[in-house]
């Protein structure tokens, strides 16, 4: 089944790099450290993941990548299938990625969708936004702010701009700050 998904994800892509700046970003909600072992990563994932980056890579193209939940305990891994960046979920500590793997990845994440975007205030977001960039924001590789999944529906507008406005502003910081 792995080798079937793969070859026919090959297909898609061999197709979407034909259109001109086209980067990519894999979703796997399944690889997740909640359902799966490192080992069982390696063993399912990795190899097949590895051979759909090389496979967009030959094209020179950029691949990042969102694994729902804790997966502290497949980063090294996963800079192994030579993906750009990593989208990291809530339940993943950026300083703790920032260190595991830093130095080989950009770090994307992580504001908590529910707790701080649908119940949390304009001024919970904020400070939600500043943490990250103080954990990550000079990961060696880069850093993007997001939120650590998709967010709610009714997630109220004002945390949405509370979280923009929030985000330009550390991020012309640690412009400033870049080496």
């Amino acid at each position: 089944l792995l080798r079937f998904v793969t070859d026919r994800v090959k297909e898609i892509i061999e197709r979407a790099v034909q259109m001109p700046n086209l980067n990519f970003f894999i979703y796997d909600p399944v690889a997740s450290g909640a359902l799966i072992s490192p080992k069982q990563y390696r063993e399912f994932v990795l190899p097949y993941t590895k051979e759909m980056i090389d496979f967009i890579k030959i094209h020179d193209r950029c691949v990042g990548m969102h694994i729902c939940g804790d997966i502290s305990n497949h980063l090294e891994a996963i800079v192994e299938t030579g993906v750009d960046m990593i989208s990291l979920d809530q339940t993943v500590d950026l300083g703790q990625a920032k260190e595991k793997v830093g130095q080989a990845i950009a770090l994307m994440g992580n504001v908590d969708p529910v707790r701080c975007f649908l119940q949390g205030s304009p001024e919970e977001v904020s400070r939600a936004v500043e943490d990250c960039f103080a954990k990550a924001g000079d990961n060696p590789r880069g850093f993007i702010i997001r939120s650590g999944c998709q967010l709610p529906v009714d997630t109220p507008v004002a945390n949405v701009e509370a979280f923009m406005e929030t985000a330009q502003s550390c991020a012309q910081k640690a412009a400033q700050n870049w080496p």
